[in-house]
């Protein structure tokens, strides 16, 4: 396992790109899904296929497709700032 230290600039619409030698070493393809998650004020980025054979989902293609379908279904709750359900989480 390879451990990089590098820097990236964020664009004005929010956007990285992750080094050549990163993508060739992990064998991230162009369209290939990731996974970002916050942990702890770090953003962790993950191939989605590695964390649906972590997770032990048996059916990877429609866990990840339900997984962004009701993500983006409840976006539009998650980021309304006067719904106070989400203050506790």
């Amino acid at each position: 396992m390879h451990m990089y230290f590098t820097t990236v600039t964020l664009s004005d619409k929010g956007q990285i790109s992750i080094p050549k030698k990163v993508r060739q070493d992990l064998g991230l393809k162009k369209g290939e899904q990731l996974v970002l998650r916050e942990d702890g004020g770090r953003i962790v980025l993950e191939p989605a296929a590695h964390l649906m054979r972590r997770l032990e989902l048996v059916e990877r293609s429609e866990s990840l497709t339900s997984m962004l379908v009701s993500e983006q279904t409840l976006a539009k709750d998650w980021s309304n700032e006067d719904d106070e359900r989400w203050n506790a989480i």
